[in-house]
């Protein structure tokens, strides 16, 4: 046979085996009138929906105390409580939540509004350390989600996400909306950990009392001090007052990596018996003292004008519009987690109008309206769906599966 014959028919047998390869992947993997298919979205489903418990460990006296001295942000559902999960994880060897937490309850007030939301970003790997999904790949829940972000709201909300209640990764369209949840909660977390540190100044007390501005620094000096005038106790109420009051002076500047801890926790235990640091906070935190003293933690009160002009100082400082309203939206969004029960209520119209103000004359294309509206409205900008190669924006329509050649979940453009 000529060579010529040999490649001719060589092209043909290339010819139909494309044709039969083009038409089993139209058969099989794009239906007629689909617009895209994915494999990486349509995993088996989890053999069981529910979330595996943190393992259990241990947790010695001293751990459980300097575990006290964290923010008391409650458990929810799976995900467990700060001071719980930092005990638990500092007992099993790694004390890294509870410097994460430590360090960002160290910025001061104004280091909480930037203008590249780094502190949003320390609170975000806070919430990964938290929900135990700090070392998951992020590509692992496909490529429209953070593996990070939908993991942790699994643990929030106690169970596994699954598309149309089959598939554990999101599609597109829905990997924007669950984009958006992890955001609302991010705002929730930033406002309570901002709260229990930096954030205090962004409120002024709703009453005065003598010990809500008075604070100590746990140093060798003010530790003796305390050694040496609970030893010139001698009835058990008294020393227990002591210690309640000592702790109320100490607990917002002391921080569980103070070395001095340990002896303090000492110290009480010798004078209150089997009763350490953790016991006599829990004490102070049952709602035995004065609401004027605790207010930070239950009210947040009024909107400082003065804290506004520190605001305002500085926003001055940002040149770029791009800068003034990531700033501003900042400072905007946690205010109003600290007034869900009724912003212009709690706040003001003083206030407000002073916020307003500082807005404008700062960031002239931007006022407090903007802002809201810019936090409220839903997500559904163009940019946030997902569009494939040749520029067109997918929308769910049907979703259907094949077994051949994979299990495949095909997207339909509506009509």
């Amino acid at each position: 046979m000529k060579r010529s014959s040999v490649i001719a028919v060589l092209c043909i047998l290339l010819l139909v085996t494309g044709l039969v390869f083009y038409f089993y992947k139209s058969y099989y993997a794009m239906p007629p009138g689909y617009e895209e298919c994915f494999d990486e979205i349509a995993p088996p489903r989890p053999a069981s929906l529910a979330l595996t418990p943190p393992p259990a460990v241990e947790i010695p006296a001293m751990v459980k105390a300097q575990a006290m001295l964290l923010p008391d942000i409650p458990s929810i559902k799976s995900m467990p409580g700060l001071r719980e999960e930092a005990a638990r994880q500092k007992a099993a060897g790694s004390d890294v939540l509870i410097k994460a937490v430590t360090a960002f309850r160290s910025h001061a007030f104004t280091d909480l509004f930037t203008a590249d939301d780094s502190m949003r970003q320390e609170v975000r790997e806070i919430m990964f350390l938290l929900a135990g999904t700090d070392q998951l790949a992020e590509d692992s829940r496909g490529r429209f989600i953070n593996a990070r972000e939908l993991a942790t709201m699994e643990r929030f909300g106690g169970e596994h996400y699954l598309q149309l209640g089959e598939f554990p990764n999101p599609t597109p369209p829905a990997s924007v909306h669950l984009a958006d949840a992890f955001d609302k909660m991010l705002d929730v977390y930033f406002y309570m950990l901002a709260m229990s540190g930096p954030g205090r100044e962004l409120y002024v007390p709703s009453g005065e009392g003598i010990l809500s501005g008075f604070k100590v620094e746990l140093t060798r000096k003010s530790l003796d001090q305390f050694i040496a005038e609970s030893g010139r106790l001698t009835d058990e109420a008294s020393k227990r007052a002591f210690w309640q009051n000592s702790l109320r002076m100490l607990r917002t500047t002391l921080s569980p990596l103070n070395p001095l801890v340990p002896e303090l926790d000492a110290a009480i235990r010798a004078s209150l018996g089997d009763q350490g640091i953790s016991d006599v906070l829990t004490m102070l935190e049952g709602g035995d003292e004065d609401e004027e003293i605790n207010v930070l933690t239950v009210n947040p009160g009024i909107f400082a004008p003065e804290k506004i002009a520190l605001l305002a100082d500085k926003a001055k400082t940002f040149k770029s519009p791009e800068a003034q309203t990531v700033y501003w939206t900042n400072v905007v969004r946690l205010a109003r987690q600290g007034l869900a029960a009724g912003w212009n209520d709690v706040v003001g119209t003083k206030n407000l109008l002073a916020l307003d103000g500082a807005i404008r004359e700062t960031a002239p294309h931007l006022n407090l309206k903007v802002i809201q509206e810019h936090l409220q409205e839903p997500v559904t900008t163009d940019d946030k769906y997902f569009t494939d190669k040749k520029g067109r924006r997918l929308l769910v329509e049907v979703m259907i599966t094949k077994e051949k050649p994979g299990r495949t979940v095909c997207l339909k453009r509506p009509n």
